[in-house]
């Protein structure tokens, strides 16, 4: 995980046509730019029509609002580049998700297929259901 002080915390890594990254802490929006290059990059190199992307915010606490169009940019550039499907891994009735991604995922369900797992496992096991093929570690 790349830290940048404490500002933000991610891990960001794909197999085959599924890319994962997880985030944690409150964000800045160095965090916010080197994350959106990383997956930027795991996009590239994928070279994949249909793209998974299994996202964990469970520990996440905020702190997009800075970088919220560059954010809106990178996720134009993920649906023209093959994302087909979204897994967030979070609880969608917690204060935080509420607070800091329903409405995210409101504009991330109007592009692209939308999915809630408790897990990783349960993440990777709906990816592989939809005919998604790759692991995460």
């Amino acid at each position: 995980m790349k830290r940048f002080n404490e500002h933000g915390h991610y891990q960001v890594c794909s197999d085959d046509d599924i890319i994962y990254y997880r985030v944690t802490g409150m964000w800045n929006i160095e965090a916010s730019l080197s994350c959106i290059e990383e997956l930027e990059l795991c996009f590239k190199q994928s070279n994949r029509k249909s793209i998974a992307m299994i996202v964990d915010t469970t520990e996440f606490e905020g702190g997009l609002d800075d970088a919220f169009q560059q954010w809106i940019s990178a996720a134009h550039f993920w649906y023209t580049n093959g994302l087909k499907h979204f897994i967030r891994i979070d609880d969608p009735h917690s204060a935080h998700y509420q607070l800091f991604l329903a409405n995210i995922d409101v504009m991330v369900k109007k592009h692209v297929n939308f999915n809630f797992a408790s897990n990783l496992e349960d993440a990777l096991q709906l990816a592989h259901q939809f005919g998604f093929k790759g692991t995460v570690k």
